[in-house]
């Protein structure tokens, strides 16, 4: 029981702590996060309920033009709507094309590049195939080009992918100096050193 005397008293402390530092009380969130829960569901109620009229006002409109044997226009109508709806999808592809190749040559230019210079490559010149996927190698050949006209855009970084190819492996570099090598160790450094070349 005393547990719970202290759990009172740190409640009432809290209350006053929150009040001094004009923090909100779980109460008073709680209510207006509810409130808010409700408005969003009149509003969804409200909104699905426009939609709905909109609708059966369209089907009006159609048969109302029907009735009075404007066909021609009602498929006139229907007809710029299909190609306005053509023409937002293919913006819109266009758009996420063109981000898809942004990223694409953005990665291979090391990633820290700014989107607004990326404005100045060639993205026409990155390849989609039928499937959507992007031709790594025209990727190289913009980046190239890139990197040839506006490297000065490009951040500087001792990591930084410049060529567009893997970095080597240093994975089994042995920092001892050859004085301190066993004789195996220089044999591998020596055939290490010779496929490194070709």
């Amino acid at each position: 029981m005393p547990e719970n005397k202290e759990n009172n008293g740190s409640a009432v402390d809290d209350q006053n702590v929150s009040d001094d530092k004009k923090v909100v009380p779980v109460r008073a969130y709680e209510e207006v996060t509810r409130d808010m829960h409700k408005e969003k569901a009149r509003r969804k109620e409200l909104e699905a309920s426009l939609n709905e009229l909109q609708a059966q006002l369209k089907l009006q409109e159609e048969a109302e033009m029907q009735k009075q044997e404007q066909w021609k226009e009602l498929y006139q109508k229907t007809k710029a709507e299909s190609e306005q709806e053509k023409q937002r999808a293919e913006q819109e592809k266009n758009r996420y094309m063109r981000s898809v190749k942004m990223s694409a040559l953005k990665s291979e230019l090391g990633g820290k590049i700014k989107d607004e210079y990326l404005t100045f490559a060639n993205l026409d010149a990155i390849t989609v195939n039928e499937h959507g996927a992007i031709d790594a190698d025209s990727v190289l050949s913009v980046a190239n080009q890139f990197r040839k006209e506006h490297g000065q855009l490009i951040p500087k970084s001792d990591n930084a992918n410049i060529t567009g190819h893997s970095p080597s492996n240093l994975d089994n570099f042995n920092p001892k100096p050859i004085n301190q090598m066993t004789h195996d160790e220089k044999v591998a450094l020596l055939k290490q050193i010779h496929a490194n070349k070709q």
